[in-house]
């Protein structure tokens, strides 16, 4: 401190520089042991003072213990372990287990072998005294589809029971490294007042991630691992996250966050809200209300925004999340058998929900409300149903017509359809068919212009539409045949009523199976009865694909 200047304060916290030094290790297991020892958010609903019971380790996993790196059976072992989350990258592959050299792992991989960001995970996982590390590429054997189906569906678990998730967030693949060391100049500024000189220490702006977990706002090139589909459900089931920016290291649990300069203290938001959907009482199920669905489909929209290298992985790189939400519930509904047909009506009996390719069988009526707020066209080959979100590979959002906010919930909303059945077929492993069998009003629907359709028969056209496309199409390419499907109407009590529809065309191949290709918002004209429209309509049992 130079003579003259009267210390006020100096809140500078010095990061180590080096996310590879023995501060960041020591800082790093610092803001682990806290958290295990601490939280209660954090312990999975254990009783307090309870002795914690080891996890059931991975199917495969690496044992990083040796200087030679073995892939292990997990099979009936207990033990913690370091999970990794990593983007690939678009340039090369990295290190994968196959069919082929699956047996050569066993018996040891040299640590020369593995790409630089595998190898500083290595390195950070032994600091940490872990004996095994889960990384995805070498766990999962990358050319068997049935294995690959197996353990995507087993990612809620190995990620949710891992001691901690080490996170590459500022690497583009796996050749970038985890560690990063840089020289954060912290000059002293020198203030004149009335009072008394001061002295303030300024430190170089270190750009965090965003507090608000929100992929229109993150800028890829500064953390590429944020942008990944299924490094989102990663973050969000892990009960731990450390993550290795470029200038120092963050942390996040279900009830802290941390960096090193101190700056970035606020829980993300996802973070908060996969914390709400993960059940803490056995009769989970059977009290499942609005706000958990509400929960759902905000975390739908913020996937939504992510990336994918493969379109076909819309579903499975969700299914994590998926798996929590339905934690507690029996046998899977997207599940088991190659052809697989759910009667929704028998799982309400038995207080059971059904997941149907992204939405839910228990509130499908809302599900079903998305939007495209930027359109693109539906990716090829088939990876989802078009009633589905999954059909579509950019952002979507839920109750959100142009120049409104509004969103749907059961509290504002009464559903106009009933779900009869699902369909699912299935082959090795993945869906390659889905439909929805429904009961309620379909009316025919006329195209006024580019964004209007008018409801009804020809001498009951009174109710008027506004159009929300699905996909960016010239006008000739969108069909002529259009119907309307309703899916719900704002409750009585509410001054201005409206009816939500889907917006379908027949499907070419299949006789009476429609497809979908909008949504529709139909506000209550003046002098018109919402009610006694919907009561003069026909009934029918639609097919959806």
């Amino acid at each position: 401190m130079e003579s003259g200047y009267e210390p006020v304060f100096d809140t500078h916290i010095p990061t180590s520089g080096n996310t590879a030094s023995r501060e960041s290790f020591e800082l790093a297991s610092s803001w682990s042991e806290t958290c295990i020892n601490t939280h209660e958010q954090c312990q999975e609903g254990r009783r307090k003072k309870q002795r914690p019971i080891l996890p059931t380790l991975p199917t495969r996993i690496l044992d990083v213990s040796e200087p030679l790196i073995r892939l292990v059976s997990g099979k009936g072992r207990r033990d913690n372990w370091a999970s990794l989350s990593h983007c690939w990258g678009t340039d090369t592959k990295p290190i994968s287990t196959t069919t082929s050299n699956i047996t050569s792992h066993e018996a040891g991989i040299p640590f020369h072998n593995f790409p630089k960001t595998f190898q500083e995970a290595i390195t950070f996982t032994r600091h940490l005294r872990l004996k095994y590390l889960w990384i995805d590429s070498l766990c999962i054997i990358q050319n068997d589809l049935h294995d690959w189906n197996h353990e995507s569906l087993s990612m809620a678990t190995i990620y949710a029971h891992a001691y901690i998730s080490l996170a590459a967030t500022a690497a583009r693949s796996s050749t970038s490294g985890l560690f990063s060391s840089s020289l954060l100049q912290s000059p002293f500024l020198h203030i004149t007042t009335p009072h008394a000189p001061i002295q303030l220490r300024a430190t170089q702006r270190i750009l965090h991630m965003q507090k608000e977990y929100h992929y229109l706002t993150i800028d890829p090139s500064n953390f590429p691992l944020l942008s990944r589909a299924w490094a989102f459900q990663e973050r969000l089931l892990s009960p731990r996250v450390l993550h290795f920016t470029a200038h120092e290291l963050a942390f996040e649990c279900k009830q802290e966050r941390h960096c090193e300069c101190g700056t970035d203290t606020s829980l993300a938001k996802g973070i908060k809200q996969i914390n709400t959907l993960v059940p803490q009482h056995e009769n989970y199920l059977n009290r499942r209300n609005a706000d958990t669905a509400s929960i759902w489909r905000e975390l739908v929209t913020l996937y939504s925004l992510t990336q994918l290298t493969n379109a076909s992985d819309k579903l499975p790189a969700f299914s994590g999340i998926m798996a929590t939400h339905q934690r507690l519930g029996p046998q899977l509904a997207f599940d088991a058998s190659s052809s697989s047909i759910i009667n929704t009506a028998t799982r309400r009996r038995k207080g059971q929900d059904a997941y149907l390719a992204g939405l839910w069988a228990s509130s499908i009526a809302i599900d079903l409300s998305w939007l495209v707020p930027t359109l693109t066209q539906r990716t090829t080959p088939w990876h989802a149903p078009s009633w589905s979100w999954a059909s579509i590979p950019s952002g979507i959002s839920y109750g959100r017509f142009e120049g409104t906010s509004k969103l749907y919930s059961s509290c504002s909303v009464l559903p106009l359809i009933t779900l009869l059945h699902y369909r699912c077929v299935r082959h090795l492993g993945r869906a390659i068919a889905a439909s929805l069998c429904v009961r309620g009003v379909l009316a025919r629907a006329t195209l006024v212009d580019n964004d209007t359709v008018t409801l009804g028969t020809e001498e009951r056209d009174v109710l008027q539409g506004k159009v929300s496309w699905d996909e960016d199409l010239p006008v000739g390419e969108r069909g002529g045949d259009f119907w309307a499907l309703a899916l719900h109407v704002t409750k009585p009590e509410f001054v201005t009523r409206e009816v939500v529809f889907l917006l379908l065309t027949p499907c070419e191949r299949k006789a009476g199976v429609f497809l979908r290709r909008g949504l529709v918002r139909a506000l209550q004209a003046a002098e018109f009865d919402v009610a006694a429209w919907l009561e003069v309509q026909e009934i029918r049992i639609v097919v959806l694909e």
